[in-house]
C-alpha cells in the first residue's frame, strides 16, 4: 500500500489537484494531515482524508 501525505497547502489549490493527479495511479491513499485552509468541501480536496490543523479555524475537519 502507497500512502502520500501533504500539510500545510494554505489554499494552494492548483498545486493539491497536481499531487493527485500526478500520482493517482500508485498511491492509494492520499492524506491532508491539516492547514489547508480550505473548506472541508472543496474540490481539492475530494481524493485526501483531511484532519484539522492550526490554521483550519472555521472548518469542522477531524481533529488529529
Amino acid at each position: 500500500m502507497a500512502i502520500l501525505i501533504v500539510s500545510d497547502s494554505h489554499g494552494l489549490v492548483d498545486e493539491l489537484l497536481m499531487i493527485v493527479e500526478r500520482h493517482q495511479h500508485e498511491v492509494n491513499t492520499f492524506i491532508h494531515c491539516g492547514d489547508s485552509e480550505l473548506s472541508i468541501n472543496h474540490p481539492a480536496l475530494t481524493a485526501y482524508h483531511v484532519v484539522k490543523g492550526n490554521c483550519d479555524f472555521l472548518q469542522n475537519f477531524r481533529k488529529s
